[in-house]
């Protein structure tokens, strides 16, 4: 499955979740797909994401992220940022090692929280334009990337790529484990925006806020495309 752009990540509520062993057998499901809900589990690692990026007139900006990782990947997360074991750092050091290979982006604030199943990060960073936070995102523009034409600009982030549909066990799984978890970002910017698809833009024309529930993006059968022009 896809991994989701490192936007960095929040939860709902910590609840505790349910024992996915108990409810659902290993000998309900096929091996291939419990293969790949177990590689999807990793990289995702019941991630839930709430933010606000924003973006100044002279296109530097700042960007506030809490997430919530699952304990499972956190050690893989310290083998290198922005890695293809991991779709976003966890580590303080993931994040400085991050800032000092990225020109233009700093770390402002990194604050961690430990709950029994998972970590809880806040972030603060700042970037001296959309492209240097769009390499942020995806160093190599492949879930992420930035262009400008004349006066016109435009951020895109990939959340996943269409897939065939999940088996029924499958898909009632995910909706199990990822229960409560969201992707709720707000994008600010300091003209109108022109557009900001499937995001909704608030009346004044200069936020639009994408919040989706985290299992619909994991089950997604359609390419899911975050692009925001202004």
């Amino acid at each position: 499955m896809d991994k989701i752009v490192p936007l960095i990540p929040s939860r709902t509520a910590f609840t505790e979740r349910p024992d996915s062993a108990s409810l659902y057998p290993m000998k309900t499901l096929s091996f291939a797909p419990v293969a790949a809900l177990v590689s999807c589990l990793l990289l995702y690692s019941c991630v839930g994401v709430s933010g606000t990026v924003t973006f100044g007139a002279d296109g530097s900006g700042t960007a506030s992220f809490t997430y919530t990782v699952s304990k499972t990947v956190e050690s893989l997360g310290k083998l290198e940022a922005n890695s293809t074991k991991l779709p976003f750092p966890v580590s303080r050091e993931d994040f400085d090692r991050s800032a000092s290979r990225i020109p233009g982006l700093r770390l402002d604030r990194w604050n961690r929280k430990d709950t029994a199943d998972d970590i809880v990060i806040d972030v603060g960073i700042a970037f001296d334009s959309p492209a240097t936070f769009a390499l942020f995102l995806d160093p190599e523009g492949k879930r992420a990337a930035f262009r400008q034409s004349g006066k016109e600009k435009e951020l895109s982030i990939r959340l996943a790529t269409g897939k065939t549909a999940l088996d029924p066990d499958l898909a009632k799984f995910v909706d199990t484990v990822f229960a409560g978890y969201l992707f709720d970002v707000t994008m600010k910017t300091p003209s109108k925006l022109v557009s900001a698809s499937p995001a909704t833009i608030d009346p004044s024309g200069l936020s639009a806020r994408y919040k989706v529930p985290m299992n619909d993006v994991l089950k997604s059968q359609s390419d899911i495309l975050w692009v925001i022009r202004w």
